[in-house]
């Protein structure tokens, strides 16, 4: 069993805005297999499959947060690509 926190950080885009820094953290707790022992395994689960899985749910909630504190144009993007950004991370 495994505790994986997905964190949503908001950066405002435009520079005339006062920014705001935002942190939203998801705690999912995993059950992994028990002949799951392959680390390259393990690490797809945690950086890829787990943060697509509740993604949609994280976004829901953050933009739920700011609209009810008044920010109604909130801009966040529907999909996060995880696949990629794992990629982009194991070439740096």
């Amino acid at each position: 069993i495994i505790e994986i926190e997905t964190s949503l950080n908001l950066i405002p885009i435009v520079d005339n805005i006062e920014k705001i820094n935002t942190t939203i953290i998801f705690s999912t707790i995993v059950e992994l297999e028990k002949s799951l022992i392959d680390k390259t395994e393990i690490e797809k689960i945690i950086l890829i499959k787990v943060p697509t899985e509740i993604y949609p749910e994280l976004r829901k909630i953050f933009v739920f947060v700011f609209e009810n504190s008044g920010f109604k144009d909130v801009n966040i993007s529907d999909v996060v690509d995880f696949q990629k950004l794992y990629d982009q991370r194991k070439i740096q």
